[in-house]
């Protein structure tokens, strides 16, 4: 049969075609890039964050359990000279061949322990937020002060953090089985993970093969991170701005429940809701009487009370 010559209309149409399936391919090659970027922050981040507000004690851990220097630096303890390495995809069970049953250990050291100190579980899901919230979850926030460089441990928001030294018993443990092989960064969201499955919560997978930052974000510390005392459009944009919408961050924001609240971030709200002396008319009675039970105004405003 022969063949119809093609027309220098269906040529036209052909050539739009075919120029329109490329543009698609970019930019479906360049979503993915994106998504695989943006996947380093949210595997732990919209799975597992802490309460802003909690107070938990470790101090059950001997200071004299591990060396006071800090794990966490390069070799030459220096932030300035380091540089931060690429950064790459990450996989799940990243280490099963370089450090192989890494995750397994890491879960035992967290399980026990929590049977010492149930407030471990908070205690590093509150380091893993603070963490995460702030470039991504790459353990900035484990980095001790160097010359010139400024520590996100001393930003206001982080002053009250605990668990560091429970990240330095987990860290020993698995440097003796693996040298320099699994990243801080990793440690700690799969400690917080584990912290949370051991309070009563659901185990999430975690993709794993996070590269520490040499790098610490003080300023990004001191304004980025979720005010205590916002309020609902402050910290629904707050999230937005990391990618979270509103059901991840009610999800988030539930993490309140393994903590304690100091009563001053909502005494206001029982007593003196908008400079007048009533109550927030939008809390439950229910709520609001247990609430005042637990925070009286002749208490002081930091003493804690059990999260609702």
């Amino acid at each position: 049969m022969k063949k119809m010559p093609i027309s220098a209309i269906e040529r036209t149409s052909i050539t739009k075609l075919s120029f329109f399936i490329f543009i698609i391919c970019i930019f479906i090659s360049l979503k993915n890039q994106n998504a695989d970027t943006k996947r380093r922050f949210t595997s732990t981040s919209s799975m597992a964050a802490i309460n802003y507000f909690s107070s938990t004690d470790t101090s059950f851990i001997s200071p004299d359990a591990f060396s006071s220097d800090s794990l966490f630096l390069s070799d030459e303890n220096d932030m300035s000279r380091a540089v931060d390495p690429p950064p790459r995809s990450l996989e799940y069970d990243f280490y099963r061949d370089s450090c192989t049953g890494a995750e397994q250990k890491i879960r035992s050291v967290v399980t026990e322990l929590y049977r010492l100190n149930s407030s471990v579980a908070p205690a590093l899901l509150r380091l893993a937020f603070h963490d995460c919230f702030i470039q991504g979850c790459d353990a900035s926030i484990l980095l001790d002060p160097a010359e010139g460089i400024e520590s996100e441990k001393d930003s206001p928001p982080n002053q009250s953090l605990k668990g560091f030294n429970v990240m330095d018993i987990i860290k020993s443990q698995i440097e003796e089985a693996c040298p320099g092989v699994v990243s801080c960064s990793d440690i700690l969201v799969l400690a917080a993970r584990d912290g949370v499955v051991l309070a009563g919560g659901p185990f999430y997978p975690l993709c794993t093969g996070r590269r520490d930052s040499h790098v610490s974000f003080m300023d990004a510390a001191t304004y980025d991170l979720p005010a205590p005392n916002a309020d609902l459009p402050e910290t629904l944009a707050s999230f937005a701005s990391r990618g979270f919408d509103e059901r991840e961050t009610v999800s988030l924001l539930g993490a309140h429940s393994i903590g304690v609240i100091h009563c001053k971030f909502y005494q206001n709200r029982l007593y003196n809701f908008a400079g007048t002396v009533k109550p927030d008319p939008s809390l439950d009675p229910e709520l609001l009487k247990e609430l005042r039970s637990k925070c009286i105004p002749s208490q002081r405003t930091t003493s804690p009370a059990p999260s609702p």
